[in-house]
């Protein structure tokens, strides 16, 4: 993974438009971040996926119809959401297998200890990996019916384009009759948006700039972490929230392992993260364009955020 967060780097520094995934936000210290995110009032979409899951995840259980059952989780976090869903499945009596794959880990780790844990007759299987080396392996599998938990509106990070090949190549490595769990973010008010992604305690702001201390720290740079500013914009055309980091004077860094040097303007801009929002139509309408069909959609009490229980066709 090191060989392509440098490749990433030399690719998204050099581009006119500077660029870097948001994957590489998540070694130990980002996650430990995100996590604090999560707990912040802002931030309404963890505290109603989980509602959801407390409310309706005897149904999710129910849905399954199965005595054995691998979950699948594609972007651990720190589990809460996970445990609720693995006890609603053993109540039900399905005997679950549990492989999270994130490219943290750290957060492989500690969501496999956590279960491991809570449930010690759950199997657990942990990968480090992005999510398409994740979906290669599920497609390697045994013929248990499988369920992937994608939760915590991570789908919102893709761009229409990455939505349509994740979401396809999700498909073609599952079996008919398996289930996916999706959390979506829903479109709302924009000011309530906007707020979620940039918090009164600045926690937001010290994750995303957590990718320049990573590439400090992993390839010799020599980012002055305090002469770029974090940035969260509602665009409306895109009906996203894009996070970037933006240069605050003229200045060149050097990052020494990779032997490149990019110079930034005051003013310009590293896009880091997008965030879409979406609508119940968006949903049908990927659902339906990927191999899929809605099986049930479950809301919180606000409407703010949907699980949308998918299976393959």
């Amino acid at each position: 993974m090191h060989s392509y967060f440098a490749s990433d780097i030399i690719r998204g520094l050099s581009s006119d438009k500077k660029h870097l995934p948001c994957r590489y936000l998540y070694d130990e210290r980002g996650s430990a971040l995100f996590s604090r995110i999560t707990c912040l009032d802002e931030y309404y979409l963890t505290r109603c996926e989980i509602e959801i899951i407390r409310n309706y995840g005897h149904s999710i259980a129910d849905a399954i119809g199965t005595e054995r059952c691998n979950v699948i989780e594609l972007g651990a976090g720190d589990g809460i959401k996970t445990v609720l869903i693995i006890r609603s499945m053993l109540e039900a009596g399905i005997r679950v297998s549990y492989v999270p794959v994130d490219i943290s880990e750290s957060a492989v780790k500690g969501i496999s200890n956590r279960i491991i844990t809570q449930f010690p007759d759950v199997p657990v299987r942990g990968i480090v990996s992005d999510y398409f080396h994740g979906i290669e392996w599920l497609s390697r599998q045994d013929n248990n019916r499988n369920m992937v938990l994608f939760l915590g509106s991570n789908i919102g990070n893709f761009n229409p384009s990455e939505s349509r090949k994740f979401l396809g190549a999700l498909a073609m490595a599952l079996n008919k009759g398996d289930y996916v769990l999706i959390g979506f973010d829903m479109l709302k008010e924009s000011g309530i948006i906007t707020r979620a992604y940039n918090d009164s305690e600045g926690v937001t702001a010290e994750f995303i700039l957590n990718i320049l201390v990573r590439i400090n720290n992993e390839f010799n740079g020599t980012f002055d972490i305090d002469s770029f500013n974090h940035e969260s914009l509602w665009n409306r055309n895109k009906r996203s929230v894009e996070t970037g980091l933006v240069s605050r004077k003229n200045q060149v860094i050097r990052v020494q392992d990779l032997d490149c040097s990019f110079s930034f303007h005051k003013g310009e801009s590293i896009h880091i993260e997008s965030s879409c929002k979406f609508t119940h139509g968006d949903i049908s309408s990927l659902s339906i364009e990927n191999g899929f069909s809605i099986y049930a959609s479950f809301t919180d009490s606000m409407d703010y955020f949907t699980g949308s229980l998918w299976v393959v066709t």
